[in-house]
């Protein structure tokens, strides 16, 4: 689109963009935005002329989704969980610090963080801090969110975080994705013979 004041031509220009994440379902409607816009012109002492755009109302059915899986924690787009633990060995006293990434386009500033996490019964743990990425561009909202626990070993020896099972709803297939995260494996050497 091309706009014309005062005999000057413009080209079309972009004054917002919005990314909208339904929170229920049906029909849901997004009214007009409208828009003022003023123009410079080459000299301080003419008028500045502006025109008045509006965007057309946007309506969208929003479908129910399936009943969630247990494991689900809000994730909702093209997203992935990786789970690490940093280091692998340790000695005795020391600890760990279990990972849980999501990763990818989706709902990443709704999401909670997880319920479950790869189980260390015979550790000791603290709540989970949080680390955000999140980037919303021309291509929607994409980038990682990031919890960490610290864990710490009440036992020497090969401990096995048990797997745990987490799930994304894939809008494109109408259906849960769900990923098993672990096991993974702690290396406690003992401590020292005294």
């Amino acid at each position: 689109e091309v706009v014309e004041v005062e005999g000057v031509r413009y080209n079309r220009f972009v004054v917002a963009r919005h990314v909208l994440v339904p929170l229920k379902t049906g029909q849901l409607g997004e009214p007009p935005d409208e828009a003022r816009i003023g123009f410079r012109t080459a000299s301080l002492y003419s008028p500045q002329p502006d025109v008045e755009r509006a965007t057309a109302a946007v309506t969208v059915s929003v479908s129910p989704r399936p009943r969630p899986p247990e494991g689900y924690s809000g994730a909702v787009g093209d997203l992935r969980y990786r789970a690490t633990i940093e280091p692998e060995a340790i000695d005795f006293g020391e600890s760990a610090v279990l990972t849980i990434e999501l990763r990818g386009n989706g709902n990443l500033p709704l999401v909670e963080a997880p319920a479950k996490w790869p189980a260390c019964l015979d550790c000791e743990s603290y709540p989970p801090e949080e680390e955000s990425n999140v980037v919303v561009d021309d291509s929607g909202i994409h980038g990682s969110r990031v919890w960490r626990t610290t864990l710490v070993p009440r036992v020497s020896g090969e401990i096995d975080l048990e797997p745990v099972m987490l799930a994304v709803f894939d809008p494109a297939a109408g259906h849960y994705r769900k990923q098993t995260l672990g096991p993974l494996r702690l290396v406690v050497e003992p401590p020292p013979v005294t």
